[in-house]
């Protein structure tokens, strides 16, 4: 009777536990270790040679595989467990690396809330571009190292820096805006933007009502303001001229030639907000409320369901992540953008890549 007791209570190990530990199940046949070299890609070195797997594996593929990262424990030798890296395989071998092989996953880290991110490279977690709008930081944003920092005069135009609304290119320096190399800026409502690229000392904001006084008086002719929501004045060197800067309420400019010299035009891209040029072909800048331009700019997607398009300007490939955060918004270390101020304002990217023609 006490014999019955204690076999039911002392069961034989599995052959896998066996094998685990080192031994063989009475008549039983060890799995063969595979025989791993640094840098070795064969797809067979993740096989194993059991018919029902190796210990902690699951079998997924054609023959049973090794698990994600813990080496089958019959591995003997120290320099096999090393280069043992396995990675989890689902179907195929054609993924089985050793530890000096190159991965095939990739790593996305995603830009954290501090450093205010426009775009982000997910590779290394790191800015690739600022939001443009003055209220980011309380001051507007710089790229610098990776990140995006508080802007200081030295960033900033000469004259009526608080009315900046948006600065519109990377570079945002105080003796470096230039219309003829697009690095500019948009003033808020009731002042125009005047860049002076012979005198940067007058470089700023000025009220609208001013044109008549200088330096706006340096600009010849009278802007066209229909459907613009910015309005720049140029002097360089040998000319000067008006900018119609974001044609707003489904607006473009009439034709390629006349981009950013009027918004007559009328957008082809259904639930387009701000049209543009790309080419001669029409592009969409930034869309009606509850869409997002998709990653080539040629159309709308729906984004009002989509919280990882909420504050976005223009999505990913992929349509559902974003790519770039509108101008007053930056990512918030998760992928998605989060709004610096409750303002209905066009995209970043819109602003950034609106482009002019200087016939």
């Amino acid at each position: 009777m006490y014999n019955n007791v204690i076999k039911k209570i002392l069961k034989m190990p599995s052959d896998a536990t066996l094998t685990c530990l080192g031994k063989t199940a009475n008549g039983a046949t060890p799995c063969a270790d595979p025989t791993l070299t640094s840098g070795n890609v064969s797809n067979t070195i993740c096989q194993s040679t059991c018919t029902a797997g190796a210990c902690n594996d699951t079998p997924t593929g054609a023959a049973p595989m090794y698990g994600a990262s813990t080496p089958p424990c019959g591995l003997t030798s120290t320099t096999d467990k090393a280069n043992f890296t396995c990675p989890t395989v689902t179907g195929t071998t054609s993924n089985c690396t050793t530890s000096s092989s190159s991965s095939s996953s990739t790593t996305t880290t995603n830009c954290t809330e501090a450093k205010k991110c426009g775009t982000c490279n997910t590779s290394g977690g790191t800015c690739t571009s600022c939001p443009g709008s003055s209220t980011i930081s309380g001051t507007g944003v710089v790229l610098s190292s990776g990140s995006c920092v508080k802007m200081t005069a030295a960033n900033k135009p000469t004259v009526g820096a608080e009315h900046v609304e948006n600065y519109d290119s990377s570079t945002r320096v105080t003796a470096s805006y230039s219309c003829t190399n697009n690095h500019t800026f948009v003033c808020k409502t009731g002042y125009y933007a005047y860049i002076d690229e012979t005198n940067t000392a007058l470089t700023g904001c000025y009220a609208s009502t001013t044109v008549a006084s200088a330096p706006l008086s340096n600009v010849s002719g009278t802007p066209t303001t229909t459907n613009a929501k910015y309005i720049i004045g140029c002097k360089t060197s040998s000319t000067n001229y008006w900018l119609t800067n974001t044609c707003i309420n489904g607006k473009v400019a009439d034709t390629y030639a006349n981009n950013n010299k009027n918004c007559t035009g009328t957008s082809t891209i259904t639930n387009c907000f701000t049209g543009g040029w790309d080419g001669t072909s029409q592009s969409c800048l930034a869309c009606n409320t509850g869409y997002v331009v998709n990653n080539a700019g040629t159309a709308c997607i729906a984004s009002s369901t989509v919280t990882a398009l909420e504050n976005c300007g223009k999505a990913n490939a992929d349509g559902t992540t974003c790519n770039t955060c509108n101008t007053n918004a930056y990512f918030n270390g998760s992928g998605v953008c989060k709004a610096s101020a409750f303002l209905r304002i066009v995209s970043g990217f819109a602003l950034a890549l609106l482009a002019y023609i200087v016939s």
